[in-house]
Order: C-alpha cells, then sequence, then structure tokens
C-alpha cells in the first residue's frame, strides 16, 4: 500500500542584496561609539604611561642626585689616618695660584648662600631655563671667581674637599729630601702634574703636584720639601688631591637647569683649571642647612653632637667650617616634558623651609615636581 506525504514547501531564500539606509547609519553608529571608546581608553593608558614614566624619571633623578651628594659630602675633610683636615698641620708645596680656592685643601668643606634664600624667605621660579650669573656678591660669601658665569642665582652652593680613599703607601726609606717612596705610585692615577696629597698620622698633610713622571713608584714633587715634611713616616700615604664644587648650572649642550659637579682640572702643566660635569639635569633649586656644633665638647657616646642649622653665611658667626657635622639638603627636580593630564601641577614647595613659589607664564609648564630632602653626617670630624 502506497503512502502518500504531503510535504509543505517553503519558499526558497533570497539572497542579501545589500544594506538599507537605516541599517548602515546604524552599523555607523555603533562603530564609531566603539572606535571612540578604544581611542578613549588608548588615550587614558598612554596618559597614565607618561605620567607614571615621568614621576618614574623625576624620582630617579632625584635619587640619584642625593645619593652622589652624600657620598661626596661623607668623604668631606678625608686626610687619610688622621681624616680631619681641621686637624693637619697643613702645607701647599710650590702651589702659586690666583686664588687659594684651588688649593684650600685645609679646609674640607664650604658653603655659599644665595642672597635672599635662608628659612622663610620667599623664592620664585619664573622661567623654565634661566640665565647664570655674573653676580659673585649674590652669594654670602662671594663666589670665587671660578664659579663666576656658571650657577643660577638664587641657587645655594657647597664646595666638598678630601684625599682620593684610594692611595698609595709611603715605604723607606720614605723620602731623601726630594722624594717620597711609595709601593705603587706608578698607576695612571699619578700622571705627571696630577695634585696630589701626602699626609701621615703625626697630623701633617702636604699639597702638591707629582714633578716626576709615572712610570716610577718614587713620587717626587717640584723642588725641595722643607725639612720638617720630608720624613713622613711609613704609616703615610699619598693620593689624588679632589675638590667636587656642586651647584645648578645651564650646560650649553641642554639649555636645562642642571646638577652641576666642579672639579680640578690638573693636566695642564701651567697651572690649575676646573672642569664640569653635568650630573643631573632637570634640577631647578638646590638649599642647604648646615648642622653645627657649638660647643665642641662630645655626648656620653663620644660622639660630637649638632647644636644648631644655619645657612652658610653664618657658619663662621657662630663657630668655623671644621666645626660643621651635619648637612641639610633639599632639591626640586622637575620632569623632562609637559605633561597632558597634568593641568594644575603642585607649584608651591618647601626646600628647607625656603618657601619656593613656581610662576612660570611665559611658557607652557605643566612640569611634574618634587623634592628630594636628606641629612648627612659628616665622618671626619
Amino acid at each position: 500500500m502506497q503512502q502518500n506525504f504531503n510535504r509543505e514547501r517553503r519558499p526558497a531564500r533570497k539572497a542579501q542584496s545589500g544594506l538599507t539606509l537605516v541599517e548602515l547609519m546604524i552599523a555607523v553608529a555603533i562603530g564609531s561609539v566603539l572606535m571612540i571608546g578604544v581611542i578613549q581608553l588608548f588615550s587614558g593608558m598612554r596618559g597614565a604611561y607618561s605620567l607614571n614614566e615621568s614621576m618614574s624619571r623625576v624620582q630617579e633623578n632625584g635619587r640619584f642626585a642625593i645619593e652622589y651628594l652624600s657620598s661626596d659630602l661623607r668623604m668631606a675633610g678625608y686626610m687619610g689616618c688622621m681624616s680631619n683636615s681641621g686637624q693637619m698641620d697643613f702645607y701647599a708645596h710650590n702651589l702659586d695660584e690666583d686664588s687659594d680656592f684651588l688649593t684650600n685643601f685645609a679646609e674640607g668643606l664650604r658653603g655659599y648662600e644665595a642672597r635672599g634664600t635662608a628659612p622663610d624667605d620667599d623664592v620664585t621660579i619664573e622661567v623654565l631655563n634661566p640665565d647664570t650669573s655674573t653676580n659673585l656678591g649674590a652669594w654670602n660669601p662671594a663666589l670665587p671667581a671660578e664659579l663666576s658665569d656658571s650657577v643660577v642665582e638664587g641657587t645655594d652652593v657647597v664646595v666638598i674637599r678630601y684625599m682620593d680613599s684610594d692611595g698609595v703607601n709611603l715605604v723607606p726609606p720614605v723620602t731623601t729630601g726630594s722624594q717620597w717612596h711609595t709601593d705603587g705610585a706608578d698607576d695612571d692615577n699619578y700622571a705627571q702634574d696630577s695634585l696630589l696629597l701626602t699626609t701621615d698620622c703625626a697630623g701633617r698633610a702636604v699639597l702638591f703636584r707629582r714633578n716626576n713622571s709615572s712610570n716610577s713608584t718614587n713620587v717626587q714633587p717640584s723642588g725641595s720639601l722643607p725639612f720638617e715634611y720630608r720624613n713622613m713616616g711609613e704609616e703615610g700615604e699619598i693620593a689624588r688631591a679632589i675638590q667636587a664644587a656642586y651647584y645648578i648650572g645651564i650646560p650649553d649642550s641642554t639649555g636645562v637647569p642642571t646638577l652641576m659637579r666642579q672639579v680640578i682640572d690638573d693636566t695642564n702643566g701651567s697651572g690649575l683649571n676646573t672642569e664640569a660635569v653635568e650630573l643631573v639635569p632637570g634640577v631647578e633649586q638646590m638649599q642647604i642647612l648646615y648642622g653645627v656644633d657649638t660647643s665642641g665638647t662630645k655626648d656620653a657616646s663620644g660622639h660630637f653632637s649638632v647644636d644648631r642649622y644655619v645657612t652658610a653665611d653664618q657658619v663662621t658667626a657662630v663657630a668655623d667650617w671644621n666645626n660643621v657635622r651635619a648637612v641639610r639638603l633639599s632639591l626640586l627636580v622637575r620632569s623632562e616634558a609637559n605633561l597632558s593630564d597634568v593641568d594644575d601641577p603642585v607649584r608651591d614647595f618647601s626646600l628647607q623651609r625656603t618657601n619656593v613659589e613656581v610662576d612660570i607664564q611665559d611658557e607652557l609648564d605643566r612640569r611634574n615636581r618634587r623634592t628630594f630632602n636628606t641629612t648627612v653626617h659628616l665622618r671626619n670630624r
């Protein structure tokens, strides 16, 4: 028996031939909304990345500057086994310089206070890239001529002097009157014309320039030494004489405020010169206070203590530079570029109680800024 199946015949599906105008407008609208969301997300992530990178760079620069300065400050006044330049019988041998700034190693530390920047004073930063000053009297005491036209006005300066810890020992017969015998001064670090210090535990120190070449372990100054400085003792040593002046300058290579380190250049046989090295860009301000021991007596633990913190121009009024036991230091560091996400950046800062305001009108300034502070206790006192 044959069965009949009645199957419902469905109409054939038409192939889509296109979109209506309404459908197209809806698709474009949805795509635009999604695209705007993606762009905003990308822009936000990029802004956050730029902000974080800027803050990291500022933090890295500030920490490096503080660490570098602190390391040198801890060496201030180091003179070998005596380790205190203020207690040394100091003699500069055949160094006829126009200024004792480059040869005053009897003073391990010296500061220069920018006038009008004491605690509770108001200082305003009005331009992104200020000029350096030729007015040496804008600091108290006045800056030495070697720093003329190098320092941004309104910023403090500190000079540190010490004997390099990587020295060589004196060995018998120590001296013949015209040279010292050492256990290794033929190193390249002790070339002819090098500015060197010889010290011993009896408290004698001789600053001189090496007269003979470095292929000998004997070190010969120019001319015969005075009798009292010939036999320095076998516990004595010889090392490079280091002077480092720290200040805020404007190097030609960048044109932005930079923490600079000026050192002595002794490569010229005719005289001593200076050479400035760029350390950290973007450092706009430096303020320093000095912790002075006015009594000169040790506490129960056998250490000297700080009685008060003063500016550089007040140190000699209450004691002297050899009685400075600590240094308080503040730096203001800015980012390299403007930040689009910073509409109202911080403008007011306190650096060692000096009120610093950033008020730059002529140029767009949305830079990230941060202060860095430290207190360094001096070892060689």
